[in-house]
Order: structure tokens, then C-alpha cells, then sequence
């Protein structure tokens, strides 16, 4: 081999080296939000893509592993976050800066009644009011949380592409319709006769509920005990409706003024 062949030979492997390095995994990240039919969609939906690697929920804190023993995807992540959404996407930005986002919004008011139900289910005593404070904002669920287009901003900002933004009423609506929207989104193919479309989470009634805000109100350190509150809700059936408070768990006056607060902010993530 002449020198000048050996020169032109080993900056060719150097930059063949380099190719192979910069090579960088097909991402796909859907960051829910919760209670946006996330149960739904990891459960009875994204396992059945063909054509993408599904990393789910259980599996996100290994999704790194995951990917670099599994070649170059295309990968599909699923998650969903609340208070900890900013950290978490900078953080995988900070990573995977070319991941294609997807996230599902429901309207502002029904998406904090169902945070609230979920709550109460679980032990919390406090009333609506407290749970989101609309005027002071020092409720269990901050004005921060409700900033749809701040979450897109962020994933705009973070990512080299906008996300995918769906909303919860078209899941409602024609389940079907969108689940080909998100297989064409990944290049994933699917069989609509292998999915469950059936809804998860269904919520218990408000007589359920009122019982369980009343009870757990009077024996806060129950609510721990996750038998005791399966208990009291099933005995709320027993339960003669005259001996409730009539009040509404939820005022419909307060949820007109969340909606009217909210207005510009969803109206702005229907053009997104």
C-alpha cells in the first residue's frame, strides 16, 4: 500500500466511524396528561402497534436500557405526568432532543373534575373549592397545571418538532378515528379487531363520593387503609338519600367560572 493510499484510507474509516456514532433512535413520546384515557390507550391501544418497540409506563425509568440494547427503533414510550411535567421534559429533551411528542388534552373543567373524583376516591376529604382554589390559587391542583398552551410551548421549545396534540372528547367520540390518527403518526400499523375500545376508570357516583368525602372527613387516618375505602364506597348503596347533604358535590357556578377563566387557553389548543 503506497503512502498516499494509506492517507486516503484511514480518514475513510474515521468517518465511517463517526456515522455509526451519530446514528440516533426513532423516538415517539406520548406524556398524556392524566386522565386524558391514558389507562385506555396503554392498555387496550398501543400494545398492539406493529412496526414500533412499546416501552410502557412500567417500564419508563429503564427506557434508556431499553433502547440502546434494541438497535435503532423506532420506539414508542409512554408515560403520563402532573406536577413534575416541566422537569421531566427538559430532562429527556436534554437526551433525545429529536423525540416526536404526544399529548392528549381534555377540557379544563372536566379534566379537574375527574382529578378531584380520583382524589376522593383515595382519601381526600377537602371540597372543590379547596381542591382548585380559582382565586388565590393555594388549592391541591395550581392554575400552573391548567396552562394547556404552556405544555405545548414547553414541548415546541424542547423538542425539534411540535407535538401531536389530540383531544380527549375526539377519544370520546370516534375512538377509532383516532387511534389510525396516532398508527399514522408512527408508521405503525394495527388490527382494530385485537383492541378492547371499551372505557377504563369509570367513576363512581356522587352519592359514592359524598359518602366517602363525609366519612373520611370524620376518620381522616382511614383513608390509608385502601380496604376501608372500597368498604365505605360499596356501603354508600345502603345508604338512604335523605340522610346526605344536598348540596352538590360539585358546584355547577364554580365550574362555569373555571370554564369562562379557561376559555382562551383550550380555544388556543383547538388550532394547535
Amino acid at each position: 500500500m503506497t503512502q498516499r493510499e494509506k492517507n486516503w484510507t484511514i480518514p475513510s474509516i474515521f468517518a465511517q466511524k463517526i456515522v455509526v456514532s451519530e446514528i440516533k433512535p426513532s423516538i415517539y413520546f406520548h406524556v398524556g396528561l392524566e386522565r386524558t384515557a391514558t389507562t385506555f390507550l396503554q392498555r387496550n391501544v398501543f400494545p398492539h402497534f406493529n412496526g414500533v418497540h412499546y416501552i410502557p409506563k412500567k417500564q419508563y425509568r429503564v427506557a434508556d436500557e431499553i433502547m440502546q440494547q434494541n438497535g435503532d427503533g423506532p420506539f414508542f414510550i409512554s408515560h403520563e405526568f402532573d406536577r413534575g411535567f416541566e422537569d421531566e421534559i427538559i430532562r429527556f429533551a436534554g437526551r433525545y432532543p429529536h423525540t416526536k411528542t404526544i399529548i392528549v388534552l381534555r377540557p379544563h373543567t372536566g379534566w379537574l373534575v375527574s382529578q378531584y373524583k380520583r382524589y376522593l376516591k383515595n382519601g381526600y376529604n377537602g371540597s372543590f373549592e379547596t381542591f382548585f382554589d380559582l382565586d388565590n390559587d393555594q388549592g391541591i391542583i395550581r392554575h400552573a397545571s391548567l396552562s394547556y398552551s404552556g405544555k405545548i410551548d414547553l414541548l415546541t421549545r424542547s423538542f425539534h418538532t411540535p407535538p401531536l396534540v389530540l383531544l380527549y372528547p375526539d377519544i370520546q367520540k370516534d375512538p377509532k378515528m383516532i387511534i389510525q390518527k396516532i398508527a399514522s403518526y408512527l408508521g405503525a400499523s394495527h388490527d382494530p379487531d385485537q383492541m378492547d375500545l371499551s372505557p377504563r376508570h369509570t367513576s363512581y357516583s356522587e352519592k359514592q363520593l359524598k359518602v366517602l368525602r363525609t366519612f373520611f372527613s370524620y376518620f381522616p387516618a382511614g383513608a390509608k387503609k385502601k380496604w376501608m375505602r372500597y368498604a365505605v364506597l360499596y356501603a354508600a348503596y345502603l345508604i338512604p338519600e335523605f340522610l346526605l347533604n344536598r348540596q352538590p358535590l360539585i358546584s355547577e357556578d364554580y365550574l362555569a367560572r373555571i370554564q369562562e377563566a379557561y376559555k382562551k387557553d383550550w380555544e388556543n389548543c383547538l388550532h394547535k
